[in-house]
């Protein structure tokens, strides 16, 4: 029985302390609550220690913390992915309106072109008429017929030439040099009909005066045209079209 009561005292003191306390003598209390107490102290510190292990080798709790952080690098990695690809797609688009603007100018200018190039059998055909008068081979019914066709072939030249259209979307400096190009070009023409006015004139009644009006007016066509020319160029450079290459 005592052989029992020693192996309880070792092994479960905090039971047997409660079991034989009121048989316990003033010394044996004393001496059974200081058992009770090391190893109630010893049991404790071993659980900690234990706890502590598990949270620091524990593969779930680790794994748990390595999820729950934000991967930076790859926050930073589609940050830059993004970015670039913002850019790649402005400066898509920005190529696209240059390529645009380039269009819509090299448009214009093969209008004009096609336009003047519309009028030239008319006007050789009075530049013919014109000699054949000269030496005799063309009557002056038939030389004043062809200056009629050719000055209503030039005003009807200067009204088609100021209706072709000017892109809005153009740079502003290169709408405004194409407009300033379209009036100087279209006024040509307006010259051009008063010269040939002139040229009627002098067909009636045979005074040298109405000569003279057509060379002023034939001259001011000329030098209408050439800065309607420029303001064409002008309008190529501002939207960065090469007027050297050919």
């Amino acid at each position: 029985m005592k052989v029992l009561k020693a192996i309880g005292w070792i092994f479960v003191p905090y039971i047997m302390i409660f079991v034989s306390w009121k048989n316990l003598k003033k010394p044996g209390k004393a001496l059974g609550t200081t058992w009770v107490v090391i190893l109630l102290i010893a049991f404790i510190g071993s659980r900690v220690e234990t706890d502590t292990n598990l949270q620091t080798t524990s593969p779930g709790t680790a794994q748990t913390v390595k999820t729950s952080e934000p991967d930076k690098s790859k926050k930073v990695d589609d940050s830059e992915a993004k970015k670039k690809a913002d850019e790649q797609e402005k400066a898509k688009a920005e190529k696209e309106r240059i390529k645009k603007n380039q269009s819509d100018v090299l448009a214009f200018e093969k209008t004009i072109s096609t336009l003047e190039e519309s009028l030239e059998p008319t006007l050789d055909n009075y530049y013919t008429a014109l000699n054949g008068l000269a030496d005799g081979s063309v009557d002056i019914f038939t030389a004043y017929e062809a200056t009629e066709k050719a000055r209503d072939a030039s005003n009807t030249m200067r009204l088609k030439i100021s209706n072709v259209d000017v892109p809005d979307t153009l740079p502003k400096k290169a709408k405004k040099a194409l407009e300033s190009g379209r009036s100087e070009i279209s006024t040509a023409f307006y010259s051009k009909k008063k010269a040939f006015e002139a040229v009627l004139e002098y067909l009636d009644d045979q005074k040298p005066s109405h000569m003279s009006t057509f060379k002023d007016e034939i001259e001011m066509s000329d030098n209408f045209i050439l800065r309607g020319t420029a303001y064409i160029i002008e309008a190529k450079q501002e939207v960065g079209i090469d007027i050297t290459a050919k």
